[in-house]
C-alpha cells in the first residue's frame, strides 16, 4: 500500500509505494483542452532522491521549462498543432503546414513519441528532401515552437536544422526577361480563362489574390482600382478582403492591356451565352468556366505548360509580380513610384484623385515606356 508524503513548501506528492520505491508528482495546471498535465515518474532510492527531483522539478517550473509527462507520437501532437492552426490561422498557412507534414514529415517521423525525437532525427528530413528543406524546417519549427510553448517539449531543436545550398526546382525567385515576356505573349491567343491573368500580373504588378478579385466595375480608362483581394477560407471556399498591405492602390494600365481586356471580355461574353448557370453576379474579369473564382493550382499548371511552349523560364503566378517590378526597374523608373505601383498605396488621408495625381504622370510615362519596348 502506498504512503503519501507532503513536503512542505514544495508543490506536488511523492507516494512511497515499496522498499526504495517512490512515485514522485507534480501538477503543471489546465492545458488547452481543460485537463490537467501532470509531471510523474517513478524512481528507485532513497526518500531524500524523491525530495531532490520533486526540489528541481519546482525550480524547472518557477522558470517555466518543464514538461509534463508525455507519451503522445508526433502524429498526435501534429493533429492537435494543425487544429489550432485551422482555426487560428490563415487557410493558406494551414494548408502549407498540412502538406509539410502530411507529405514528408509524418511518414517518417510521426508514428514516433515525441519526445523521443532527436535534432539528428529532424535533420535526416533534411535530407531525405533537400528540395523542400526550407519549407519543412519552417514546418517544424513552428509545431515545435507549439509545442514547447504548451510544455510537451522542452526546447524547439528545430533552430539547429541545417537545410542545404540546393539548385532551385521550384523557381520560387525566378522571373522574366524582356525577351522572355515577348516570347510568352506570342503563344497567348487570348481564348484562354488564364491568358488575361498573365498580363495583368507582368503589366500591372497585380499579385495573383488581386487579379483573381478584379471585376469589371474595377477597370477604369486608364487605370485599375485594386481596393480588395480574395481569401481562401476553406478549400473551394473564397470571400473578398482587403488587399494584403490592407490599402488601396490604383495602377496604370497600357493601350496593350486595355485592348487586350476587351478581347477577353468579349470571349466572355460569348462564354456566358453558351454556359447555362454561368454566375454573373460574380463579374469577375478572371473566371473559371462557371463564372465563380478559380483555383489558383489550375492557373499554375496553365502558366508552366504556356511556359515550355513559349521557351521560357517556368515561373509560380507571384512571381508575374516580381518582372513588372524588374521591368520598371530596367526603365529607371524611380523606387517611389515603383512602390507605389505595385503595392505601396497613398497615405490615408490622400484622396483615391490626389494619389492618382501624385504619381500617375510619371507612372504614365513608365507604363508607356514599357509597352513601347514589349510590343513594338
Amino acid at each position: 500500500m502506498s504512503r503519501k508524503i507532503q513536503i512542505k513548501g514544495l508543490r506536488g506528492t511523492i507516494y512511497k509505494r515499496g522498499d526504495q520505491s517512490y512515485r514522485v508528482q507534480l501538477s503543471l495546471g489546465r492545458n488547452a483542452e481543460g485537463k490537467y498535465d501532470i509531471k510523474r515518474e517513478t524512481i528507485r532510492g532513497t526518500e531524500q532522491d524523491a525530495i531532490d527531483l520533486l526540489t528541481r522539478w519546482n525550480v524547472e517550473y518557477l522558470d517555466n521549462t518543464i514538461i509534463a509527462s508525455n507519451h503522445q507520437t508526433v502524429k498526435q501532437a501534429y493533429e492537435e498543432w494543425i487544429e489550432f492552426i485551422r482555426e487560428y490561422r490563415k487557410p493558406n498557412t494551414h494548408r502549407f503546414y498540412r502538406e509539410r507534414f502530411e507529405s514528408d514529415i509524418l511518414p517518417m517521423i510521426g508514428h514516433r513519441r515525441l519526445k523521443d525525437i532527436k535534432l539528428s532525427d529532424l535533420q535526416k528530413i533534411m535530407k531525405e528532401y533537400p528540395t523542400k528543406d526550407k519549407h519543412n524546417k519552417r514546418a517544424l519549427s513552428a509545431f515545435w515552437g507549439w509545442c514547447k510553448k504548451h510544455k510537451k517539449v522542452r526546447e524547439n531543436i528545430c533552430r539547429d536544422l541545417e537545410t542545404q545550398a540546393t539548385p532551385k526546382e521550384q523557381t520560387e525567385d525566378d522571373i522574366w526577361s524582356w525577351e522572355e515576356v515577348q516570347k510568352m505573349y506570342k503563344h497567348l491567343t487570348f481564348k484562354n480563362l488564364y491568358d488575361i491573368f498573365i498580363v495583368l500580373g507582368v503589366e500591372c504588378g497585380l499579385r495573383p489574390q488581386e487579379t483573381l478579385a478584379l471585376t469589371w466595375d474595377d477597370i477604369f480608362e486608364d487605370h485599375l482600382a485594386i481596393e480588395k483581394a480574395v481569401i481562401e477560407r476553406a478549400p473551394g471556399v473564397f470571400e473578398l478582403g482587403p488587399p494584403k498591405d490592407r490599402k488601396a492602390r490604383y495602377p496604370v494600365i497600357t493601350p496593350f492591356v486595355t485592348e487586350r481586356l476587351r478581347f477577353h471580355k468579349a470571349e466572355q461574353n460569348r462564354r456566358i451565352l453558351k454556359t447555362k448557370g454561368y454566375n454573373r453576379e460574380n463579374n469577375l474579369v478572371v473566371a473559371d468556366k462557371m463564372g465563380n473564382v478559380p483555383d489558383l493550382k489550375y492557373i499554375r499548371r496553365y502558366m508552366l505548360a504556356k511556359a515550355k511552349e513559349a521557351g521560357v523560364s517556368p515561373i509560380p503566378p507571384k512571381n508575374l509580380r516580381s518582372t513588372h517590378i524588374s521591368l520598371l526597374n530596367d526603365l529607371g523608373v524611380p523606387l517611389p513610384t515603383i512602390q507605389k505601383q505595385a503595392g505601396h498605396a497613398a497615405n490615408s488621408k490622400v484622396t483615391k484623385d490626389n494619389y492618382i495625381r501624385t504619381y500617375h504622370a510619371s507612372m504614365k510615362r513608365a507604363a508607356m515606356e514599357m509597352h513601347e519596348k514589349l510590343h513594338s
